[in-house]
This record gives C-alpha cells, sequence and structure tokens, in this order.
C-alpha cells in the first residue's frame, strides 16, 4: 500500500496546466507568429481551442506524467548511491541468504500491507533458487499501531534469536487477523519463541534506534509506501512478483 505525496501531486498538477495552456497557446498562432482569424479575448481564445482540441490536455496530462516519472527515477538513483552502504551493509538488520551475495536486495515492508503479504512466498523462492542473493529486510511499519507492534516484535527476535526471524517474519505476514500485542505474542510462541522476553526486548534500545534508522532512510531515498525493494542499487516501488525480482538481479549482475 502506498501513501500520497502531495508535494509531488501538487507539482504535477502544475506542470500539466502549463503543457496544456502551451498548447493551446501555440494552437492559436501560425507559423509565421501571427494570430489565428477570430482570434479575441486570450482566456476566451485558449478556452475555444482545448474545447475544440480536449486530446490537448489528455497529451499534456501524459507528458507531464512521464516527465514527473523521469525525474523521480534520477532522484532515486542518486539518493540510493548516496546510502547504499546503509542499504545493503547495516550489519544491525535482519537478512537471509548468503552474506557475500554478488546481488543484494533491500525490501521495505509493513506487516499489515496486503500487497508485502502477497509477495512473502516468491522472496521465499527466490532466495532458496539461487544461493547467490543476500536479501535484507528493513521494517517500514506506516499502517498503524499494529504494524507498529509486529516490527518491534520482529526485531526483537532478530536480536535475541536472529536464526528464527524469517520464520517469525514468515508467520507475521501470512497471518490475516489484526495485530495486537495478543495476536504478535501468539504467533510468537506459536513459532517456538519466548513472548515474554520479546515483549521485554521491544522496549529496548536498539530495537527503537534501528527502527528510526530504517524509517530515516526509506524517507531519504523516496521510499513512501511498501513495498519496495532496492535490487542492485535500483528502487523498484511496489510489489514485485518471481520473475520480476529474478529479471532485476539478472540486470543486476550484468553490471
Amino acid at each position: 500500500m502506498r501513501r500520497s505525496d502531495s508535494s509531488g501531486l501538487l507539482i504535477f498538477i502544475v506542470a500539466v496546466v502549463s503543457l496544456v495552456v502551451g498548447a493551446a497557446l501555440a494552437s492559436l498562432f501560425n507559423g509565421k507568429g501571427g494570430a489565428v482569424a477570430g482570434g479575441g479575448d486570450m482566456k476566451v481564445a485558449v478556452q475555444e481551442v482545448l474545447e475544440q482540441n480536449p486530446q490537448l490536455i489528455v497529451d499534456a496530462f501524459q507528458k507531464g506524467r512521464a516527465r514527473q516519472q523521469q525525474e523521480e527515477a534520477a532522484k532515486a538513483r542518486e539518493n540510493v548511491g548516496a546510502n547504499l552502504d546503509k542499504l545493503e551493509k547495516n550489519e544491525k538488520s535482519p537478512f537471509i541468504g548468503n552474506p557475500k551475495g554478488d546481488v543484494v536486495i533491500v525490501e521495505f515492508f509493513d506487516y499489515s500491507c496486503g500487497y508485502c503479504k502477497r509477495v512473502i512466498g516468491d522472496v521465499t523462492k527466490l532466495v532458496e533458487e539461487d544461493k547467490n542473493i543476500k536479501f535484507v529486510f528493513k521494517e517500514l511499519p506506516i499502517l498503524g499501531p499494529g504494524s507498529e507492534i509486529a516490527a518491534r516484535a520482529a526485531l526483537a527476535v532478530h536480536f535475541l534469536e536472529p536464526t528464527k526471524y524469517f520464520a517469525f517474519h514468515k508467520a507475521l505476514l501470512e497471518f490475516q487477523g489484526q495485530k495486537t500485542e495478543e495476536t504478535v505474542f501468539d504467533i510468537a510462541r506459536k513459532t517456538g519463541l519466548n513472548a515474554a522476553k520479546i515483549k521485554e526486548e521491544m522496549k529496548s534500545t536498539r530495537v527503537s534506534e534501528l527502527l528510526k534508522d530504517d524509517q530515516e532512510l526509506a524517507r531519504s531515498i523516496g521510499i513512501n509506501g511498501t513495498p519496495a525493494f532496492v535490487i542492485g542499487g535500483n528502487l523498484n516501488p511496489g510489489a514485485m512478483d518471481l520473475g520480476a525480482m529474478k529479471a532485476a538481479v539478472a540486470n543486476a549482475r550484468k553490471k
């Protein structure tokens, strides 16, 4: 699930309006720079052009969106490059797979995110099939108190019993009900974990610091929703299926 970016939307709308008006004005003048016959008040003339040529609005919207996407992609590449060590090499972050893998995948996720739940099966298959991938997990609880409870519990497990983190991670994502302390601790017990120890560790400084670091890292590289993947240094916002992940890994290896 993605959150809206009001500032980005405003910039996009301004760009589209500018393109529409520009296209309309261009239609008002002939190739020699003179006014089109029948021209009068500029405001009325522009309105007439747009009414007669509604495709101008569609074209301007598409051009504006394409321009915005190009600018966002360029900024994302720049920000990811500047934070690559924090993304891939933070020794405090939980991970699975090969610690010396030739491709590193980083996932930002929320335990209450439906799209994050959908991709966990493909994540598991990818790491099982490709023994040269390091897969790093970044907690980004943006969907309410239940998400934060689950994220803190998961990081607590990571610090207490790191080898059991992924099993607990999967169990949390596969759980379909509301996440509360009661349900999260019940999942922990079913995974063979000590709920009392987890509850205490959830309050620890190291859990709070890592959670804060991951949230700041997400903001710094322009992530405002989950899931989001960084694969071989490239940001891929939104859910990815197994085929898309494998393609991104193959592209990373070509580099």
